[in-house]
């Protein structure tokens, strides 16, 4: 009776984790990361190649291979056909979770584990977007519960689970190689697991001698991407690993007081329920082999990251799965009075977070120290560019050209144009028909050649070096959006009648854009005749005509 009953608990659970993943699955128009996933998944063009696009990313590929068998199971291509697959390796990692959890340690550990899984604001976040993150999270998982099954069991089967689900893990998620690391100097540090020390060195030599034919390719790969011009991410400082343990539980959408007190929450909740006295000696150890391969793992990413910048929050969210075991058997443990109360109160948290998330509620909270930003790499999640390039297909005329002066906007105008957003008149067919249409509103309009440039002024871009590159980059990768540098004369050579300029930066919370994109607004303010200005969240959308004064 009582085993139905927490089987029936567990599937409620996992139909609550699956409701919050799938929910408003397509609410939010693809960004710019979402859209290097989509363009090596599905180049846009003969001009951007796979080579082009796995250049600037610094994940492993295998997410990319999974994601076109998927894609055949849906009649047409869409965000939330192409978001589904993250979504359900997402509701996959609750199953396995809860798995392991009854496993290891015990239903209710297990229940109370998938239960924080499953309201993670964080964890819907990822399932939420073309990444590979959250299958990544699924393989790290399923390669650690084979690892604790091959410590713990005298079978050979175990340690070829453990192989495989490594080997998978480590094409879609390089930092795989930390957790190994990080995992042998775990057996190593505890004694009663050294003598199974061995046949994990020989476990790790298989899996290096399977991906070594890969590792050139890696290599390169990462070295191009952390030493391009591209690369804008900062190093992080120690207070760093603070913000990924608050980030752990609550995500990126809830706020400071509410950061403050889960993580009061949690950390009491640990000391009071991970005592010695209260857990088994086999379960214990468990729970230190866990607790050490997080630890280290996350020491080694963070001594990595002062090396080559990394995202740490992003590319520790496989450790998070593990995490959330452990608090699972601390609050299974957890035997103070007001047990039942502190529960709720941490529970109601995240699902307060949870309502955050879906309402959008992001900030970036930069100004919390000067180095770091609160949530670095990661932008609120907003429909806007579909509504401004909606704007756009309805009001399009022969003759204009759309000019952007932010590289966040491409995508935008990739997947959202119902017009061919082509500089290449020879093959504008051709060209259109890879590119697939992502928008909601699928009425059919008479498309229209509508040259497509991505637009800056030599001043700004001698005060960047970033943006330099990125103009560059621009011009030599993405051939159909040239770049024109307006106060060079190039605007002259291009024959319109009117032109769109679309503004924005990649996080302009305070209503400002950025320098650049101000700069190109203030000389199209000076060199043409403005007829209208109109804004969409944070994206502006201006309109010009040509008065033949250029």
């Amino acid at each position: 009776m009582i085993a139905k009953k927490n089987l029936l608990t567990f599937l409620i659970i996992l139909l609550l984790g699956t409701g919050l993943r799938f929910i408003f699955l397509d609410r939010n128009c693809l960004w710019y990361d979402e859209a290097v996933s989509l363009n090596i998944h599905q180049p846009i063009s003969t001009t951007f190649s796979f080579r082009d696009a796995t250049s600037i990313e610094a994940q492993g590929l295998l997410y990319y291979y999974a994601l076109k068998p998927w894609s055949y199971f849906f009649s047409n291509v869409s965000i939330f056909s192409l978001r589904a697959f993250s979504a359900m390796m997402s509701v996959l990692t609750i199953l396995v979770l809860y798995l392991a959890g009854n496993l290891f340690f015990s239903r209710k550990a297990a229940l109370w584990s998938v239960l924080i899984l499953s309201i993670s604001p964080l964890h819907i976040w990822y399932s939420q977007e073309i990444k590979g993150y959250t299958l990544a999270t699924l393989l790290v998982l399923s390669s650690i519960v084979f690892l604790i099954l091959a410590l713990e069991r005298e079978r050979k089967i175990y340690w070829v689970g453990f192989i495989l689900f490594s080997l998978l893990a480590l094409f879609t998620y390089y930092q795989m190689s930390f957790i190994l690391v990080a995992t042998g100097i775990s057996l190593l540090t505890i004694r009663k697991l050294r003598k199974k020390w061995k046949e994990f060195f020989i476990s790790c030599t298989i899996i290096a001698i399977c991906f070594s034919p890969y590792l050139l390719i890696v290599t390169r790969q990462q070295f191009k991407i952390f030493n391009s011009i591209l690369n804008w991410i900062i190093k992080p400082p120690p207070i760093a690993l603070l913000f990924t343990f608050f980030e752990f539980n609550l995500g990126y959408s809830s706020t400071e007081l509410l950061y403050f007190i889960s993580g009061l929450i949690i950390i009491w909740i640990f000391t009071a329920g991970l005592r010695r006295g209260k857990i088994s000696e086999e379960k214990w150890l468990r729970l230190k082999l866990i607790t050490y391969i997080i630890s280290f793992s996350i020491l080694l990413t963070f001594a990595v990251s002062q090396i080559i910048p990394l995202y740490l929050t992003r590319y520790l969210l496989p450790l998070s799965v593990l995490y959330y075991l452990l608090m699972g058997v601390a609050i299974e443990s957890y035997q103070y009075k007001y047990k039942k109360f502190t529960i709720l109160a941490l529970v109601g948290i995240m699902g307060i977070s949870c309502f955050y998330y879906y309402q959008n509620n992001f900030k970036n909270y930069s100004d919390l120290y000067p180095r770091y930003p609160f949530h670095q790499g990661v932008h609120r999640k907003d429909n806007a560019m579909e509504e401004v390039m909606e704007i756009f297909n309805r009001n399009a005329q022969e003759g204009d050209i759309l000019a952007i002066s932010h590289q966040s906007l491409l995508p935008g105008v990739y997947y959202y144009s119902k017009h061919y957003p082509v500089n290449d008149f020879s093959e504008p067919r051709i060209i259109h028909s890879r590119i697939i249409y992502l928008g909601k509103k699928r009425e059919t309009i008479n498309p229209l050649f509508v040259p497509t440039f991505l637009i800056v002024t030599q001043k700004c871009l001698s005060e960047d070096r970033y943006a330099s590159g990125v103009a560059e980059y621009v011009q030599n990768h993405v051939a159909r959006f040239n770049t024109v540098y307006a106060d060079k004369g190039d605007l002259e050579k291009v024959n319109f009648k009117r032109l769109w300029l679309l503004v924005s930066s990649w996080d302009n919370e305070d209503g400002n854009y950025d320098k650049f994109s101000l700069g190109v607004e203030k000389w199209c303010d000076s060199n043409l005749k403005n007829i209208s200005k109109e804004r969409r969240e944070n994206i502006g959308i201006l309109l010009y005509e040509n008065t033949g004064k250029l």
